[in-house]
């Protein structure tokens, strides 16, 4: 039988490309050479004629690069956002350190936003309308509210604005993508991974915070981070304060900030590997090594002497226990794990701290339910909200006039994006740990430790701004997308999407 000629398009285009090899390689050759020249010109005129020049070409190309390579790489790209974030204040500390532009280093900052961003745009390229849920049109709704309070001209300025709404919802982006994205368990797994490692680090730090603080202020000053973080940033706290102290039982005891030097921030951010943690337990699968972490980030957690994230860890315990399929061994381990801390507790006093934050008659908590109180009158004034950036730390940043620290996470949306975007997040996040819920009988352990996670992050935010740190924010969503994903695509099968009946013939 005589083989069919192609059409003669098709063999002059089949002679003009490349046949084999990634998909970069099936360019045609003319662009290729095109690109090139005008490239290396770009280069050699800004070399020639001014330097400023050529840090735009160089930072243009390698801002191209980072978007192409996210596009092709979803699953990688989306593991080393989680994984660098907490780090990339200290990267760029000794980059300002080795003579790199504080300026270029303002811009370089957007690395985060650059990824999210095209994440979001590389789930959006193939998604249909069928594969949205509930909690889809709910995220979308809630960011569509923020996106108006973005444009309108109401609060601060647009640039600020638009921080606050970065800081609101961006995550939520994240939750898509990881949601739409249709990426492999592996991805749910090293993103895990990463977590554990990033928290691990960040632990062993903070109790080399508490232990040693003069040796730990004279490394954290050494790494330029702080100082970097001032210059580019702006005051991103009291000036020059490295170290936080509080009093327990008539004691000045350190207050473990770590990495971030914050110990609010420190002690969220543990949450999540700790909901890790208490997900696989209670999930099955978890390793030695992981338990050790797990140990790791407790004490790092206790060090921070923060009373709301401490009091979550019993919240994700118990969530685990009853949506987990082996409470038995979340409860063996748990004794174990506070027989080996206990030395630990008692010496940051924690069964005060506990006690005193029942004591109605107590500064601390006398003042954190008075601020309750504020927020309340505050939300209820201005039903509508006041604008983005006049309620958390952004307000404070940029000392916006009229704004205030809420109290909670919760009630910061409220003041900013009003009642209904309080009611939306609500909903979403009620949504989301319902999903989370369901799946966590019959889809191994990454949906408990996600819910594990989520659950502690949510209880703390009654209280204090738990999602208010992106190296916080993104990782937890993230882990949530992924063990609630909607969708699975060839990123996910490595082959063709077939027609049920064309799949129905394969053996």
């Amino acid at each position: 039988m005589a083989r069919a000629v192609p059409p003669y398009h098709l063999t002059v285009l089949r002679s003009r490309t490349v046949r084999r090899g990634p998909d970069w390689a099936r360019l045609s050759a003319p662009p290729i050479v095109i690109g090139t020249t005008l490239a290396s010109a770009l280069l050699g005129l800004t070399a020639a004629f001014e330097p400023v020049l050529l840090l735009l070409a160089v930072g243009l190309v390698l801002t191209v690069t980072a978007a192409y390579v996210t596009w092709k790489h979803p699953g990688p790209a989306l593991v080393v956002l989680v994984l660098m974030l907490p780090f990339y204040p200290i990267v760029f500390g000794q980059l300002a350190r080795l003579g790199v532009p504080v300026s270029a280093l303002g811009y370089m900052r957007y690395w985060k936003d650059l990824i999210a961003v095209v994440l979001i745009a590389r789930a959006a390229s193939t998604l249909r309308a069928d594969q949205l849920q509930s909690v889809d049109w709910t995220a979308i709704l809630f960011l569509a509210l923020v996106a108006v309070y973005v444009v309108l001209p109401i609060g601060p300025d647009f640039y600020v604005r638009l921080l606050g709404g970065r800081q609101l919802a961006s995550f939520i982006l994240i939750f898509l993508a990881a949601r739409h994205l249709g990426l492999t368990p592996a991805t749910g797994r090293a993103t895990e991974v990463a977590m554990l490692a990033a928290g691990a680090i960040v632990a062993a730090i903070g109790l080399w915070n508490y232990f040693l603080p003069g040796d730990y202020a004279t490394w954290i000053v050494s790494t330029g981070a702080f100082q970097w973080q001032a210059e580019v940033l702006g005051a991103v706290g009291p000036t020059g304060i490295v170290l936080y102290h509080t009093i327990l039982a008539g004691h000045v005891v350190v207050r473990a900030g770590s990495i971030f030097l914050n110990p609010l921030s420190a002690a969220f951010f543990l949450l999540v590997p700790l909901g890790i943690v208490i997900g696989r337990a209670a999930g099955g699968g978890l390793q030695r090594l992981e338990l050790a972490v797990g140990a790791l980030c407790a004490a790092g957690l206790l060090v921070t002497v923060t009373r709301t994230a401490i009091v979550a860890v019993p919240v994700m315990i118990v969530v685990g226990l009853l949506a987990g399929r082996s409470p038995g061994r979340v409860a063996v381990w748990c004794l174990v794990g506070a027989t080996v801390l206990y030395p630990l507790v008692d010496s940051i006093g924690l069964a005060h701290q506990l006690s005193s934050a029942l004591d109605t008659g107590s500064v601390s908590t006398a003042g954190h339910l008075s601020a309750l109180q504020a927020d309340v009158a505050a939300t209820l004034r201005h039903p509508l909200g006041t604008g983005l950036a006049t309620g958390g730390s952004q307000g404070q940043r940029f000392e916006v006039i009229g704004a205030i620290t809420a109290e909670s996470w919760f009630f910061q949306v409220g003041v900013e994006v009003g009642i209904l975007g309080a009611i939306l997040f609500v909903a979403l996040l009620w949504q989301l740990l319902s999903a989370l819920w369901r799946r966590a009988s019959t889809d191994g352990a990454a949906p408990v430790a996600a819910l594990c996670a989520m659950s502690g992050l949510a209880v703390a935010g009654l209280f204090l701004h738990s999602f208010g740190d992106l190296q916080t924010s993104y990782p937890v969503w993230a882990l949530a997308g992924l063990a609630a994903s909607a969708t699975v695509s060839p990123l996910a099968t490595g082959r063709r999407t077939l027609s049920p009946a064309v799949d129905a013939t394969r053996p």
